[in-house]
């Protein structure tokens, strides 16, 4: 799924996307401790973070769709993806939970914000602020998003032995990968709904646990393909000296600092 550069982010309105992904991290975390009242939706109940996750979205707009390696990867990856959250839509409503379906889309967007965009974002800030170069920050964030995303309540109430783990860990550290080369939030959120619709199937009966295994990886695999292995660009100062790390790998120069040494030439005149 392609789409042409967006424009550059100006100084003021990589701030405000900051402070919305801020805000989404807070309320995030108040949900959690149980400050904010959770939505019900079908039989999923969905973080009241939606609300400013769906804020972050708006201000984002195209750069969630990040860059593929090429159009034919991207193709491959989405027209699976479809064809899932297709046939998913019509297991659920075959089992009359069509409700369900939207939840689970809303659900995973709304987690694909916060764990991969928000909560890194904010950390990798922090960490600049601290004199910790771009690159590095934005790795961390990335990994605290995704062991913060691993130790959600709703996936530790899923683990019986320590491979039910794994599932999550791997895909968690897809999804970190996936965001760091190419910037695509809708492809892992996408992949997210894809897998949570398939488990949900599978425990009503309708689709056997080997099947979603399969299918799982598959899509796993085609994600990291289309995805996972985009060429970085080239780094760029950004504009006024702002030092705030927004990079999702949408096209237009990478918004990270680069500390440039002062030139020793003499001069004249």
């Amino acid at each position: 799924m392609l789409a042409p550069p967006p424009r550059p982010l100006t100084r003021s309105g990589r701030k405000v996307i900051l402070v919305a992904a801020l805000v989404t991290m807070l309320v995030e975390i108040a949900g959690l401790m149980d400050a904010l009242p959770r939505i019900d939706l079908g039989r999923l109940v969905i973080s009241p973070s939606i609300f400013p996750a769906f804020f972050v979205v708006g201000l984002l707009g195209r750069r969630i769709v990040g860059r593929a390696r090429d159009i034919n990867a991207a193709a491959v990856y989405w027209l699976t993806a479809g064809a899932g959250l297709f046939l998913s839509m019509i297991l659920l409503d075959r089992e009359g939970h069509l409700l369900d379906w939207f939840a689970i889309v809303i659900a995973a967007l709304d987690e694909e914000i916060v764990y991969r965009f928000a909560v890194p974002a904010i950390v990798a800030a922090v960490l600049v602020v601290f004199r910790v170069q771009s690159r590095p920050s934005r790795v961390i964030g990335l990994a605290v998003a995704a062991v913060w995303f691993v130790l959600l309540p709703g996936h530790r109430a899923q683990w019986h032995t320590p491979a039910d783990v794994l599932p999550f860990v791997a895909f968690a550290a897809l999804s970190a990968l996936v965001v760091y080369r190419s910037g695509s939030i809708l492809a892992t959120a996408a992949t997210h709904a894809v897998m949570n619709m398939l488990t949900i199937i599978a425990f009503g009966g309708d689709m056997s646990r080997p099947a979603r295994s399969v299918t799982t990886g598959v899509l796993l695999v085609l994600l990291v393909s289309g995805y996972g292995f985009v060429r970085p660009r080239r780094v760029e100062q950004p504009p006024e000296g702002d030092e705030t790390v927004i990079d999702l790998r949408d096209g237009s120069p990478l918004l990270e600092p680069v500390h440039q040494e002062a030139d020793s030439r003499p001069r004249t005149g």
